[in-house]
């Protein structure tokens, strides 16, 4: 969309009271810690070092609509179906409700979903990556395929496979780096990752 700038109110994977900002540049990419401590610094002392507008002079507001839909479009794009799956998804009461159900269902899979009514103060409240509780039974009694749980921001997810068990991060990954190996698409054979691989 051509925006100089991107912000996010998050909790991440924390409860509502954790809110946040996480603050992008025009090329889509977290800032930098220290310029993000320096927006803050500037926030925090409420003398901004520049003119502030003031009443109808602040700015406008514009809404994308096809925002979603294209958001959907552009990480669905993948050579794989999801046909004839059934899968679960926790959404954590957070991002992932407004675009998990159509992008799974779009990839062919049949969605049942949990955690996907936010409300402003539930984001991550016993659901969600952090609480696997409820989607690991739920996979199981209702005999899925699989299910996934998202983090608030939907940055993370860890999985569970068709006996309800949790399916981590390093397990994930190396799942992945096995299928584009076959493939001949796993760059130098190589997988980096971090200590928390969620």
């Amino acid at each position: 969309y051509k925006a100089d700038a991107g912000v996010m109110i998050s909790a991440s994977h924390n409860s509502f009271e954790f809110n946040g900002i996480k603050i992008f540049s025009g090329d889509g990419y977290k800032l930098p810690d220290a310029l993000e401590e320096q927006i803050e610094s500037i926030v925090l002392d409420h003398r901004a070092p520049y003119l502030t507008p003031e009443g109808g002079d602040i700015g406008r507001v514009s809404v994308a609509e096809n925002a979603v839909k294209d958001y959907i479009h552009h990480i669905k794009d993948i050579d794989e179906s999801f046909e004839g799956l059934k899968v679960a998804i926790d959404c954590a009461n957070g991002s992932a409700s407004r675009t998990a159900e159509r992008l799974f269902t779009e990839l062919g899979a049949q969605v049942y979903m949990l955690s996907d009514q936010p409300n402003g103060v539930n984001i991550n409240d016993n659901c969600g990556s952090t609480h696997m509780e409820s989607l690991m039974a739920f996979v199981k009694e209702n005999h899925l395929d699989a299910g996934v749980a998202f983090d608030g921001d939907a940055d993370r997810c860890i999985a569970v496979d068709e006996q309800g068990n949790e399916v981590n991060g390093d397990l994930i990954m190396y799942l992945c780096a096995r299928y584009m190996k076959e493939r001949g698409t796993l760059r130098n054979n190589t997988v980096v990752t971090t200590v928390m691989s969620n």
